[in-house]
């Protein structure tokens, strides 16, 4: 995922050390960890949107959606046309079921870096509630072409495939069996809910 440029490189050697810890954090799971680093890296650079948008992520996955959008909304003063922020208010967006909202912004994000297969992903999922089938389809494909073995994005495509009239059967299997490969949780019989 392309992120918005860093302007870290005038900072202490702290602060970018700082700043790559809080991203190790990410990696791991480790989100409250992660928050902190990137406080500290927003004292000596206040309206970073790079260390913005990675605390919002982090903000995010700790459920602290207030804080995540109040980043966001930082991060996008300073460039509204970071892909990456664009990308995480979409997700946040889609998380708080605003499926139009998180639309118009995941469709801007694709459209600045359309290779982002995480916003492809969840366009394509917040395109299938609100019941635009076709484009969420095309959105799910763009997302496993280029990741593969994306297993959340298998597993919606095969909910696509599964509860389209009528139902294409060997798609939907097919792309369910990726999931479960990939990891996705297997499920008895394919509830028609979409995970995003």
């Amino acid at each position: 995922r392309r992120q918005p440029r860093s302007t870290l490189f005038p900072y202490t050697t702290l602060c970018r050390s700082d700043f790559k810890a809080g991203q190790a954090a990410l990696i791991e799971a480790k989100f409250g960890e992660a928050e902190q680093k990137f406080l500290h890296v927003l004292k000596l650079d206040e309206e970073n949107p790079l260390t913005l948008s990675n605390l919002a992520l982090a903000q995010m996955e700790q459920g602290n959606y207030e804080g995540a959008e109040a980043s966001l909304t930082r991060a996008l003063k300073n460039d509204d046309e970071d892909a990456f922020s664009l990308s995480l208010i979409g997700t946040l967006r889609y998380r708080q079921k605003k499926y139009d909202e998180a639309r118009d912004y995941l469709a801007k994000a694709v459209k600045l870096n359309p290779e982002d297969s995480r916003a492809q992903h969840f366009l394509g999922s917040a395109l299938n509630n609100l019941g635009q089938r076709k484009a969420a389809e095309t959105a799910l494909r763009k997302a496993v072409q280029i990741k593969p073995g994306y297993s959340e994005a298998h597993h919606n495509l095969a909910v696509v495939y599964a509860t389209q009239n009528p139902p294409f059967i060997a798609l939907a299997k097919f792309h369910y069996d990726k999931a479960v490969a990939g990891g996705h949780k297997k499920i008895g019989r394919a509830s028609g809910r979409e995970r995003g």
